[in-house]
């Protein structure tokens, strides 16, 4: 879960560098900042927590039906 955590926290931050790039940019060409693009949102670790548990919880799902399947089979 910490991977995944990391790897999260890791793209946000590289998108918020694109981000300050783009608003730079804007800046330069004069656009009003209420014009200029909304922040990425930043990932919330509960989030990300949840989304590994819903993923853990289907794979043991497929292998319990997967091996139910096998043992009807004979």
């Amino acid at each position: 879960m910490e991977a995944a955590w990391n790897t999260a926290k890791d793209t946000h931050t590289a998108a918020v560098k694109e981000w300050k790039k783009a608003c730079e940019e804007l800046t330069r060409q004069k656009v009003p900042k209420k014009n200029h693009l909304k922040a990425p949102v930043r990932p919330r670790k509960a989030d990300i927590t949840a989304a590994i548990q819903v993923e853990h919880e289907e794979e043991q799902s497929d292998e319990s039906s997967s091996s139910s399947s096998e043992s009807d089979g004979e």
